[in-house]
């Protein structure tokens, strides 16, 4: 009987040996799941209308310091999955707790399901957090030292004042390669000029939010650290061969998702070597060739904002969410425009019911943002 018992606990060592969580090396893959046997999202998805399901792909911005009945009407209406705050939202730790209470009431989907509220909490010039104890150094001062550890501290002081305002994800950190000084957007945004200095002072700041409980989302797929054009205002291009991509820019982001990372973020970026017809973000090419396909990432992708001019310059609304969608995108960040959100879900509405967008493909993102939200405690029992 001994024998037996400590053969069972050493088993159940090896096991748990095994089990890797995130931020360290291991493939993405389901849990197990018995034949016949539904997991609760499956369920959760059975369940859902095709409104329901397409509410869940979108993030909105709001305007104010508070939830207005219009606003949340309209969060409730769409079954909105989540929403950013910006820096016109933020006023002090008090208020903002205020707001995401009032957030998490509304839920977004059927059941418990509630909402992702991110903001972009970089450091730097990029800082949403209030007050003096908010403000951080960008991520090429956090870097300065070549300390990781330093980055991981300040990711989890970050994540924790988040956290305790009811902000659940932070658009950050930026794993784009600063490789042209002249960068007017990203900068001192990115941790450093080589992909071995934006690898572990990213995967360090990733680290530092995750164990927080905070989801942290890298930017900007494939990588926007080598243009001439800020994609705020206008399609920056960037002409490099699969091959340098593979040696250079995607480097932090290979090693996120070997870290599993659990959201990344597209760029509005062309690269004409691999599709010179659309966009990073409307590429089938990039976002379920290169990312899904060639790099096994199986976690949540999120657009870059779709009102900013690289996308606006170029598309409708609606045009840029379906075709979005198709390339694989899973959430559309839409931060502004009320009116753009609207013709952006009717038109994805209607190109499911017209077959332009499979259902598969619907389904398959809500599977994705939902096994998000149950990862990290969004969805009641």
């Amino acid at each position: 009987m001994k024998r037996l018992i400590i053969a069972a606990l050493v088993l159940a060592v090896i096991v748990s040996g095994c089990i890797a969580k995130r931020g360290e090396d291991t493939p993405q893959q389901e849990p197990p799941v018995a034949e016949n046997q539904k997991s609760a999202v499956e369920t959760l998805v059975e369940g859902m209308t095709p409104k329901e399901k397409v509410g869940q792909l979108f993030m909105v911005g709001m305007e104010g310091t508070e939830l207005d009945r219009d606003t949340a009407a309209f969060l409730k209406e769409y079954r909105i999955g989540g929403v950013v705050l910006f820096g016109r939202n933020i006023q002090s730790p008090g208020q903002v707790s205020v707001l995401t209470d009032r957030l998490r009431d509304l839920k977004s989907g059927p059941g418990g399901v509630g909402m992702l509220i991110g903001t972009d909490q970089e450091g730097g010039r990029v800082n949403r957090l209030p007050g003096e104890q908010g403000k951080f150094p960008s991520a090429r001062k956090l870097a300065a030292n070549n300390d990781p550890n330093k980055v991981k501290e300040a990711a989890e002081q970050m994540a924790l004042q988040l956290k305790e305002m009811g902000i659940n994800l932070n658009f950050a950190p930026v794993l784009d390669v600063n490789s042209n000084p002249d960068n007017p957007v990203i900068g001192d945004r990115a941790f450093g000029d080589t992909p071995d200095v934006v690898s572990r002072m990213g995967m360090a700041f990733m680290q530092g939010t995750l164990d927080q409980g905070v989801i942290p989302v890298a930017k900007h797929f494939p990588g926007h650290g080598d243009t001439g054009v800020d994609s705020h205002t206008d399609l920056p291009v960037i002409t490099y061969s699969m091959d340098r991509l593979e040696s250079f820019e995607l480097l932090p982001f290979g090693e996120a998702v070997k870290k599993g990372v659990p959201v990344i973020m597209s760029a509005h970026i062309l690269l004409p070597e691999i599709d010179g017809n659309y966009p990073a973000t409307l590429s089938r090419a990039v976002i379920n060739g290169i990312l899904r396909e060639r790099m096994g990432f199986d976690g949540v992708v999120v657009s870059d904002d779709l009102d900013m001019g690289a996308i606006t310059g170029l598309y409708s609304p609606g045009e840029a969410a379906v075709t979005a969608l198709k390339a694989g995108v899973d959430m559309l960040l839409i931060g502004h425009s009320r009116e753009g959100m609207v013709e952006a879900f009717d038109a994805v509405v209607n190109a499911v019911a017209d077959g332009d967008i499979a259902p598969s493909v619907i389904d398959g993102a809500v599977k994705r943002v939902l096994r998000l939200k149950e990862e990290f405690g969004l969805i009641e029992d």
